[in-house]
């Protein structure tokens, strides 16, 4: 993400787009599509989207863990992405 010196705003940001790139990378992997995600995971359509598209927002875990169960894979195996290094900007 970014180092230490960063500002709050520029972290937030950074992650959000981690968590968006991520989402994608999940969708591409598991060959679904925005809908398709939604009904699998019980997420509303409109908060996958937004995850996807804009650059700010709050994501709570919540959702993070209904996208984990609907794919099958674990929180853990989530976060375990290059996306998600300090050093990845």
């Amino acid at each position: 993400i970014k180092d230490k010196e960063s500002s709050p705003s520029d972290r937030n940001d950074a992650l959000n787009k981690a968590f968006r790139l991520r989402l994608r990378e999940i969708l591409q992997i598991y060959g679904l599509t925005i809908n398709g995600l939604a009904k699998q995971s019980r997420v509303n359509k409109g908060t996958l989207s937004r995850i996807n598209t804009e650059k700010n927002g709050n994501i709570e875990m919540k959702t993070i863990v209904r996208i984990c169960d609907a794919v099958g894979i674990s929180v853990r195996e989530f976060f375990n992405s290059p996306l998600f290094d300090k050093e990845h900007k």
